[in-house]
């Protein structure tokens, strides 16, 4: 019953079990009912007597059969506890469920201001995509920063034809130089020009196979400048296709500009004189289309030139009189002039007639082929044919947007104008075979990129319109499938603008595969031109779609077709 502590410093004795319950009921600190002795030596022995007394207090407690502390239901509810053991008398008195004297974790209250973290409601967060969903996206700086300037740009259909991309959203060109062949012959190329390199003259419609044999058989049949011009344009064109840009090329392309320009001063010129010109003009076009990512865009100049040669002679006279080959001569005239206006629509780098004035040191305003105020009826090429009838639709779709964005039509007329040319699109019939009844892979290739333009012909109207087309999304979704079916199924395909339009549309990556493989087949089979610069653009719009797959809204159709299209140095030709 008593504490010795040590030999000279003497305790009183001490009951220890009432040091214990001196301290659960009284709460008092054991130090004060320790009678001290007055040696200065007892101040060490403190923490010992308080370890002591702690012992103590547990067996004292347990002995009684009473808790530390009280329950956490007499807590909740604010009333004393008799902590009694195992579980509270209050508790069992008001018949509340005892939740016992544990420890257990305790969250603040949403209304209390000392709550550190409050979660934010599942419906109100920005993204609730699973990480599963997720995926990376293969895109580049330029990317990065195009798809910042145009998501500031407003979203509205109108597009100021003032307004100038900036300098640091173009894509960087490279020159692409070969070293010479060593002597090829000039018939040897001729030779290649009629049986290979034709294909790459960029002409829709049967004139793919009139055209060559006539440019053959007309430019060698005399040697007067006009001629002339027409034999060194297809040496040129037949040298870049076999050898690569080089200097052979080079210089078949300068003689032909040279015996161009001396025809030109002739005032006499007889009608086949003049059709090698405009033949002429589209081949040196044809040329610099073919190396378009390594120079500049001077293909345009060679195109209003074959325009304005038509336009002076009056050409079109000759088509209506039924002259042969003049329909399909006007017709590869119209058809890329009808895809440089598209170009030209969404190229943001300035007015395109004071550019290339500049560049060209050009003496008067440089004057387009085809002027978008006049009306497609006044195009004067047989539309017999279901190519030259698509073309027709193809240039009324693309004109009324331009009049549209420049206030020319109004929201209903543009509505109207779009409806009737929908049905026009759909109900012409493509799978005519010639009248032989014969069926060649030419004709079959034809009619496959006929029926692919007639897609892209609906699939473009659908989505430049923002009104009542566009309520028919089943519609668009068969014209994709049907497209994507022909990109699979077809080996090659020479003509950019269905594969613009179409490519655009490749939401997965089967499809976007399937776009692929396509370019690379015509790539490898048919030499067409370089397709870089062309496979760099339609990705550029897919990062452009990745970019924005998480934004509650989108990037305006037009915005987007002109950011990319402006990202290249020089216009973009795709014919």
């Amino acid at each position: 019953r008593g504490l010795g502590v040590g030999g000279t410093t003497n305790l009183g004795c001490v009951d220890l079990f009432e040091l214990g319950e001196l301290c659960i009921h009284r709460r008092l600190f054991i130090c004060h009912h320790i009678h001290l002795s007055s040696s200065s030596g007892i101040g060490r022995f403190m923490p010992v007597l308080i370890m002591a007394a702690q012992a103590l207090t547990s067996s004292g407690t347990a002995h009684l059969g009473l808790a530390g502390r009280g329950c956490w239901t007499c807590k909740d509810r604010r009333v004393r506890c008799d902590r009694k053991l195992p579980t509270c008398h209050n508790c069992a008195r008001t018949q509340q469920q005892c939740q016992g004297y544990g420890v257990r974790l305790s969250w603040p209250k949403g209304n209390n201001p000392k709550r550190a973290v409050v979660c934010v409601p599942v419906a109100t967060r920005h993204n609730t995509r699973s990480h599963r969903n997720l995926h990376f996206v293969h895109i580049s700086c330029l990317d990065m920063a195009l798809y910042g300037y145009l998501s500031d740009l407003p979203q509205s259909v109108e597009i100021s034809r003032t307004r100038v991309q900036p300098k640091d959203l173009v894509r960087p060109v490279s020159t692409v130089w070969q070293a010479s062949p060593h002597g090829a012959e000039e018939s040897e190329l001729f030779r290649y020009f009629n049986d290979i390199a034709s294909a790459s003259l960029g002409i829709f419609g049967p004139g793919l196979a009139s055209i060559p044999d006539w440019l053959m058989a007309t430019a060698l049949s005399h040697n007067s400048p006009p001629y002339q011009a027409a034999q060194y344009g297809l040496l040129a064109v037949s040298s870049l296709h076999r050898y690569g840009l080089q200097r052979q090329a080079a210089q078949y392309k300068i003689a032909a500009i040279r015996a161009l320009s001396e025809s030109t001063t002739k005032t006499d010129l007889t009608f086949s004189e003049a059709s090698l010109l405009v033949a002429t003009c589209m081949l040196l076009c044809s040329f610099e289309i073919h190396i378009i990512s390594e120079t500049t865009g001077s293909w345009l100049i060679y195109l209003c030139g074959a325009g304005k040669i038509v336009k002076t002679m009056n050409l079109e006279s000759y088509s209506e009189r039924g002259e042969p080959v003049t329909a399909d001569l006007l017709a590869w005239v119209h058809y890329h002039g009808i895809l440089a206006e598209f170009s030209i629509f969404h190229w943001r780098h300035g007015v395109i007639e004071s550019l290339y004035g500049k560049e060209f040191g050009l003496d008067k305003p440089l004057v387009l082929p085809c002027d978008k105020l006049r009306r497609v009826r006044q195009l004067h090429f047989s539309t017999a044919h279901p190519s030259h009838a698509i073309l027709c639709l193809l240039a009324e779709a693309c004109y009324s947007l331009y009049e549209y964005q420049e206030l020319v039509l109004t929201s209903d007329e543009y509505y109207s104008k779009l409806s009737d040319l929908r049905r026009r699109t759909e109900t012409m019939h493509v799978s005519s075979l010639p009248k032989d009844g014969s069926s060649t892979d030419e004709s079959l290739d034809l009619t496959e990129t006929t029926s692919l333009l007639q897609l892209a012909i609906l699939i473009f109207m659908h989505r430049i319109t923002e009104g009542p087309l566009q309520r028919d999304p089943d519609g668009l979704a068969a014209w994709q499938d049907r497209a994507f079916t022909i990109i699979r199924c077809i080996d090659t395909c020479r003509h950019l603008f269905p594969l613009f339009i179409v490519g655009i549309e490749a939401q997965t990556d089967e499809r976007k595969a399937d776009f692929l493989n396509l370019i690379k087949r015509t790539e490898e089979r048919t030499n067409v031109r370089n397709l870089g610069t062309f496979q760099e653009t339609i990705v550029g719009i897919w990062n452009q779609e990745d970019l924005s797959a998480d934004e509650s809204w989108g990037i305006s159709y037009t915005h987007k077709i002109s950011g990319v299209i402006s990202s290249s140095k020089f216009l973009p030709s795709l014919a």
